[in-house]
């Protein structure tokens, strides 16, 4: 409330200071227009004593009566302040109102703008449009791929279990055979046999009848299958020459 009636104080003192202003101008303006008047009225006397030493036919623009001149100069006075109340209401009225001319600027621009946009959200569709697309094929392929990979990787596993069963069924036929066939072995498919023969034995065991083995080999990368079945022969209570 304080504060209210503070504003108002201040609003009454500017308003009060204002209307003195305008007052003492007016009163400005008086005085100046009463000096010219009287200067006026004076360049008249002087221009009528010396029309009276030099009498002219017809009255000038410049005889006009002083009366006639301040009447004038109260209507300009009354239109100017007219026109400035004018143009303060328009002022005040029209203050925020945009330009014709920068309107028009603004609409085209804002026209320019849109269409922008619009080709813009086209062209983002598009390439999400695309995008998806290969999105879908991506997903697919990467579906037949695992497909593919799941079933190669189900294949080699087959493949290798039936290669393992004939490696073992070889070996087996190989052990058991009663009138083998000389052949040479790998230090692996000895090692091998070697277990399919003495599933018993430790890894200690079998290495060291794969280290007997080689040194009565010729080479010590390859063995003969004579000597896989001298070792099974013993093992079975059998005496063969080899």
């Amino acid at each position: 409330m304080a504060m209210r009636e503070k504003d108002r104080t201040m609003q009454a003192v500017v308003e009060r200071l204002q209307c003195e202003l305008s007052n003492q101008y007016l009163q400005y303006r008086e005085e100046r227009d009463a000096r010219k008047l009287l200067i006026w009225h004076l360049s008249d006397l002087t221009r009528a004593s010396v029309k009276e030493e030099h009498p002219a036919g017809e009255n000038t623009e410049e005889a006009k009566d002083p009366l006639e001149l301040q009447l004038a100069l109260r209507v300009c006075r009354e239109d100017l302040t007219k026109a400035q109340e004018e143009l303060s209401k328009m002022k005040a009225e029209y203050w925020d109102v945009v330009p014709r001319r920068n309107w028009d600027n603004l609409e085209q621009t804002h026209k320019q703008t849109l269409l922008q946009l619009k080709t813009l959200q086209d062209d983002f569709d598009q390439l999400k449009s695309e995008y998806d697309t290969l999105l879908e094929l991506h997903k697919r392929g990467s579906m037949q791929s695992d497909t593919h990979d799941s079933t190669t990787v189900q294949i080699d596993a087959t493949v290798s279990q039936g290669q393992s069963k004939i490696q073992s069924s070889q070996l087996k036929e190989l052990i058991n055979s009663n009138t083998p066939e000389s052949r040479t072995l790998t230090i692996q498919e000895f090692r091998a046999a070697l277990r399919t023969a003495f599933p018993l034995k430790s890894d200690e065991e079998i290495d060291e009848l794969v280290s007997s083995a080689q040194s009565e080999s010729d080479r010590s990368d390859i063995i003969s299958s004579q000597i896989l079945h001298s070792l099974v022969r013993t093992s079975r209570g059998f005496t063969i020459s080899v």
